[in-house]
């Protein structure tokens, strides 16, 4: 499945990108690395649901999803720079130019602190939003907690910013699954820290100052790190040039689409359903989406693993091993999951009763309708990692952005007239919109042919205990 896709540098290639690692290995680890990671997701997701139940109620939970939503449109004020840095230096690498991989780095250090700016001056707006709202109406939180809430989110939103910029060092220099692996144990000890503040009955700003603190001192030992494994990677503004800064302009604005349409496809739906049906059918709608997208965040594991391999390929000029790449991850993504989605259709009453006990009631149309967008949100989430790695994602970004706008407005019609049933078939829409789309810009990248691309995906992988020994 995976063979052949590193011949060449086994070959003794020139590629000065992690030099002391096949990309089997670079696989393999960030495979793994990826694979923690999904343990560490649906732990967390299987776990909170059932805590926070506990400590709160129905009530008070729906309404702190409904509010922690809304800082999350912060996150995307970074412009996306950090994803688009991690790409270019990545390619910068592979092709031998860490200097210009440094000036990418710290052009990027002076945007973030810009976006942080941004987030500081959005945060009051968001608080007096919320105060005015008729939209939201919060009773269980009160209104100076509201406030804290809000303000401790987007502090968690500017550490994060950093944090994807140590990412984008791990990335370059071949230690993804390093950087990957200390990511996700940061993320646990974020939750472990929640739990403690929930067994000892905390509220809500309880839980939010405990992250912030764990995030940012995380944050902080990666970069330490990083200083360890790549000194040439460089804190500060010396090498920082303008004239990078709009070279990367182009592409990160419109990896901004990406988190916008997926905000407007993910808190924006949970506003809606907010305002539209109640609190509690958020708590629903996010029960069921959380089981239905288990696969996707399992399918993320290939994606983060390939992405910087298609950048280094890139860079080198390597159209082979990008070829094969792409058809690996989406027959990969596709096969290993559309027995399981049929499973947890079949058994998802079960899985509700014991999940979620009496407080959750099991739709099982809308629950069809969201395995079924899983589908076909890894159909074309896979196959879009070869445009996104190499930066020339504006075309498929804009036409995500366009089609979750869309999205939103048809659901704000379907739910007020359906229940969640329309917000489920507003949410489809949009990935039945992108599947082409994005097919087509991938393969013109990669060189590849619909005939080859659907003959490959279409033949089933061998299992996975063989995969890797078909590499040698």
């Amino acid at each position: 499945m995976f063979a052949a896709l590193w011949a060449r540098s086994r070959k003794g290639g020139r590629r000065p990108y992690a030099k002391n690692m096949t990309v089997k290995g670079r696989l393999i680890r960030g495979l793994f690395a990826g694979g923690f990671g999904q343990v560490v997701t649906v732990a967390i997701q299987l776990v909170s649901l059932p805590m926070f139940l506990h400590a709160w109620g129905p009530a008070e939970y729906g309404e702190w999803l409904v509010l922690s939503a809304i800082p999350a449109y912060l996150a995307m004020s970074d412009l996306g720079f950090a994803n688009v840095a991690a790409n270019e230096m990545t390619m910068e690498v592979a092709e031998g130019e860490q200097a210009s991989a440094v000036c990418s780095f710290q052009s990027t250090i002076f945007v973030l602190l810009f976006a942080s700016t941004l987030v500081l001056i959005a945060m009051p707006i968001l608080i007096a939003i919320q105060y005015t709202s008729y939209r939201l109406p919060l009773h269980s939180i009160s209104a100076p907690d509201v406030t804290r809430i809000i303000g401790l989110l987007s502090g968690l939103v500017i550490v994060g910013f950093f944090g994807g910029l140590a990412s984008a060092g791990f990335r370059c220099d071949g230690n993804f699954a390093r950087g990957s692996f200390y990511s996700h144990l940061l993320r646990l000890a974020e939750f472990g820290a929640t739990i403690a503040v929930l067994v000892a009955h905390g509220g809500p700003v309880g839980v939010v100052t405990s992250m912030l603190i764990v995030r940012a001192s995380g944050i902080g030992i990666l970069f330490l790190v990083l200083k360890r494994l790549s000194p040439w990677i460089i804190l500060g503004f010396e090498n920082a040039r303008w004239a990078r800064i709009r070279e990367l302009m182009r592409p990160a604005f419109a990896f901004m689409a990406f988190p916008v349409g997926f905000a407007l496809s993910q808190q924006g739906l949970v506003l809606v359903i907010g305002s539209e049906i109640g609190p509690i059918a958020v708590v629903v709608w996010s029960a069921m989406r959380t089981v239905s997208r288990v696969l996707v965040q399992a399918m993320g594991i290939i994606n983060a693993a390939v992405w910087p391999e298609l950048s280094a390929a890139y860079g080198a000029n390597d159209v082979s091993l990008a070829r094969k790449l792409h058809r690996a991850a989406v027959q990969t993504s596709l096969w290993l999951t559309i027995p399981p989605t049929i499973l947890i259709y079949l058994f998802g009453d079960a899985i509700f009763k014991v999940w979620g006990g009496r407080h959750i009631a099991l739709d099982s149309t809308v629950f069809a309708l969201l395995l079924l967008e899983v589908v076909a949100n890894l159909l074309w989430g896979t196959s879009s990692v070869v445009a996104v790695a190499i930066n020339r994602h504006s075309k498929i970004a804009v036409a995500f952005l366009i089609s979750t706008s869309l999205t939103m407005l048809l659901a704000l019609v379907l739910t007020k007239w359906y229940g969640l049933t329309g917000t489920a078939i507003s949410l489809l829409a949009t990935d039945i919109i992108m599947i082409p789309l994005v097919v087509r810009s991938s393969l013109s990248f990669v060189a590849d042919t619909f005939a080859a691309f659907g003959a490959a995906v279409a033949r089933p992988p061998s299992f996975l205990s063989r995969v890797f020994q078909r590499l040698e």
